[in-house]
């Protein structure tokens, strides 16, 4: 079975053509090669392919970057798509903006909110609940993050979950982020204190699950805890980039940054709470990093980074509404999602952040 979130539900390539436009590296099939020379697919004005360093074939680009199959100034569709249909585009473009885990309990599929289309999704007045993935959105031979046959996540250092404990924790996590009377940072308060709570349990102590369950019901009313702007720029300062990517270092950022920002994202709380929830939900973060506070620190890092990038948008047009929103969120997921070493963070969060759990 294949799931995700409700309000990701009917997504549907709008051709906005981010996607088609991002200076990215885009690998390409052999088939693909031979489809598009045997039928002179695109203009030969550019390189159609190009060869990297280490071997791989990729698109060739535009001068701005822009993939060379991008028609920028008709139906903005790619020619690949056109003349062969999309099932022909390359692996990574017929994906996207598509994010998937596989485990043992089945196929999650989460999206980048760095495609407009997505991004506005978040603005849907309704939390984010899983549900059945349609056809629409599980395209055939799904690739994503692959975790099946595998140990399942860390309770803690040393300490494995099982699949119906883990479950538990990411239901009871997303139903505590769905909650209408709780502010997205009031949950975060929540899913941090029952997690912490939740590492205390040891194999005689009865089912992890029901442990769990325990543990969010004995936090359900827990005060908020505020997220210090000091902390939330640390937060985002431990972010690396991947191999090949770069993006603004954090760490020289003010803290006043994320203060600024926290305030322009008040009116957004719905939005912002379902933003942490696309980060849960199908998070890889369970399997690259050290327990389940991993996850808890890879939301509160999420939060932190649409902080500063809220408060870049607001101080630069001096308004924050719904269409500053949608560009902060893209902007985030485009660090988070597509130029962050999550593997990295997934290795050290925790213990970066100095008395965060304490």
């Amino acid at each position: 079975m294949s799931s995700c979130l409700n309000i990701h539900a009917h997504y549907a390539c709008r051709h906005a053509g981010a996607c088609c436009e991002q200076d990215w590296h885009i690998p390409v099939e052999a088939e693909l090669v031979r489809l598009v020379e045997t039928r002179g697919i695109g203009s030969a004005a550019r390189p159609r392919f190009l060869s990297t360093a280490g071997g791989t074939t990729v698109v060739g680009r535009q001068p701005d970057g822009a993939c060379v199959f991008f028609d920028r100034g008709g139906d903005r569709l790619c020619a690949i798509h056109v003349a062969a249909g999309a099932d022909a585009m390359p692996d990574a473009c017929r994906h996207f903006p598509r994010l998937v885990l596989h485990d043992d309990r089945g196929t999650f599929i989460a999206l980048s909110h760095f495609c407009p289309t997505a991004a506005w999704m978040l603005l849907d007045p309704r939390s984010a609940e899983v549900v059945e993935a349609p056809p629409s959105l599980h395209l055939r031979d799904l690739k994503g993050f692959e975790a099946r046959s595998v140990l399942p996540p860390l309770l803690k250092p040393g300490l494995l979950t099982d699949l119906d404990g883990y479950g538990a924790w990411e239901s009871a996590a997303l139903a505590t982020l769905a909650r209408r009377d709780l502010t997205h940072e009031r949950a975060l308060g929540i899913i941090t204190g029952a997690t912490k709570r939740a590492r205390g349990w040891r194999p005689n102590a009865g089912a992890l699950k029901t442990w769990i369950l325990e543990s969010f019901d004995l936090h359900a009313g827990a005060p908020l805890e505020p997220l210090a702007p000091g902390l939330q720029k640390r937060r985002a300062a431990v972010l690396q980039p991947m191999s090949g990517t770069r993006f603004p270092s954090y760490s020289t950022d003010n803290e006043q940054a994320w203060a600024v920002g926290r305030t322009a994202l008040a009116p957004f709380d719905r939005a912002v709470a379902n933003y942490l929830a696309a980060h849960l939900f199908a998070n890889r973060a369970a399997y690259e990093g050290e327990g389940l506070l991993t996850i808890v620190e890879w939301l509160r890092t999420c939060l932190a980074v649409l902080q500063r990038e809220a408060a870049r948008l607001a101080d630069r047009r001096r308004t924050f509404g719904p269409h500053e929103f949608v560009e902060a969120v893209r902007q985030s997921d485009l660090v988070l999602v597509h130029q962050a070493d999550t593997r990295a963070f997934g290795r050290r969060a925790v213990n970066t952040i100095e008395g965060a759990y304490s």
